[in-house]
């Protein structure tokens, strides 16, 4: 909440406001996923939620302290994006604190959970490479056959089906039907789809903007290139 409060404090109201609801939402999900259908949480649940939100909040700190966000695509991707950055480490951070939870306590599928949770692992990290950027260094991954935007998409779309794949295995382990459970659970898979629609989007803008903006200035060249031999 460190990041958020102090977003918040330098007048920036409405980012800070949205940081701190994300991370109360991701806590509340936290919690109500993770209590096996008792009443309150155990000391595991309590433990893993407050781990999850110090090194969400640690990864927040890269956003909104420092000239330029950790994560960007070129240069300052503006207050909506960040957002959006932040809400997918926030919800990442969350959903691997719960999947991991769930492994420790419940038993049923534990080869199968940890197989997917490790192919989530390795595909968060493929996406990672893909978008980040620190300073003037960057690294890219494509898959054979693929240009870049083919693999972030297909990245994406991996993504959101281990997420869903993996929670549904994840409240089946607990062999409970409790409703707020099976709502809460149903809302972060239609978060699932619509982030991962949001980031299939904005990659095709960028390739867009990034394609146009290749083109002006291949353009310019042959003006200028023209002009001089005139």
């Amino acid at each position: 909440m460190f990041s958020a409060t102090m977003v918040l404090l330098s007048g920036e109201i409405i980012q800070g406001v949205i940081m701190i609801s994300v991370m109360a939402y991701f806590a509340a999900s936290y919690m109500i996923l993770s209590r096996n259908g008792n009443r309150y949480p155990t000391d595991l649940c309590v433990a893993g939620c407050i781990l999850c939100a110090i090194a969400t909040d640690v990864l927040w700190g890269f956003f909104n302290f420092g000239p330029s966000p950790l994560l960007t695509v070129t240069t300052d991707p503006g207050p909506a994006t960040k957002l959006y950055y932040e809400a997918m480490v926030a919800g990442v951070i969350c959903f691997s604190g719960l999947i991991i939870t769930n492994i420790i306590r419940n038993k049923r599928f534990k080869i199968t959970k940890i197989i997917l949770f490790v192919l989530f692992a390795e595909n968060i990290v493929l996406i990672l490479v893909n978008i980040v950027k620190i300073g003037s260094l960057s690294l890219s991954f494509t898959f054979p056959g693929t240009n870049s935007l083919g693999t972030i998409i297909i990245l994406i779309c991996t993504a959101c089906l281990l997420i869903i794949v993996l929670g549904i295995l994840a409240l089946a382990s607990l062999g409970l039907k409790s409703k707020i459970n099976a709502l809460t659970a149903l809302l972060l898979a239609f978060l699932t789809v619509a982030a991962g629609a949001a980031g299939i989007y904005k990659s095709v803008k960028d390739q867009r903007a990034g394609y146009l903006y290749d083109q002006r200035s291949e353009y310019n060249i042959s003006i200028t290139d023209h002009t001089d031999r005139g």
